[in-house]
């Protein structure tokens, strides 16, 4: 374990005086890149959740976290039920233990998981499901938010 001791109480000192030295400076060099490469993978999953948002056809927003064993049979059976309209609806799944999804969970304040959202072409919720769902159950919803279903 390394710990920084502050040198900014120190008569003189000040951030831009104070130089760390070998193992020190290095350690503290790959945090650094650490918390940069970090950020640089929540902005781009922040951007790809955007431009999910921007889409004009129905979705289905699918919160799950992949400790949860209802959450795999869900995911499975989303799946399996999504089939015939893969190619009209778009299927986004997000862990709630992921913080870069942070920002969706509080839109649409998921709390139990898993839960889905069946949202119309214009990004309104047309149905939801909270909690493990039958098969006829999904695909209820998912003909609610095709066009001519």
């Amino acid at each position: 374990m390394i710990v920084l001791v502050s040198a900014l109480n120190c008569p003189g000192a000040n951030a831009k005086n104070i130089q760390f030295h070998g193992k020190l400076k290095e350690v503290i060099k790959k945090h650094r890149d650490s918390v940069h490469a970090a950020a640089q993978k929540s902005q781009k999953l922040a951007m790809k959740s955007a431009a999910t948002e921007k889409v004009n056809h129905p979705r289905i927003l699918y919160f799950y976290a992949r400790w949860a064993e209802p959450c795999k049979r869900m995911e499975h059976r989303l799946k399996e039920s999504m089939q015939p309209w893969a190619d009209q609806v778009d299927f986004v799944a997000y862990d709630v233990d992921d913080e870069a999804n942070a920002s969706i969970i509080r839109k649409y304040q998921v709390s139990p998981i898993p839960t889905v959202l069946y949202l119309d072409k214009s990004g309104k919720i047309a149905s939801m499901n909270i909690g493990y769902s039958k098969n006829t159950d999904i695909n209820s919803c998912i003909e609610k938010i095709i066009p001519g279903s």
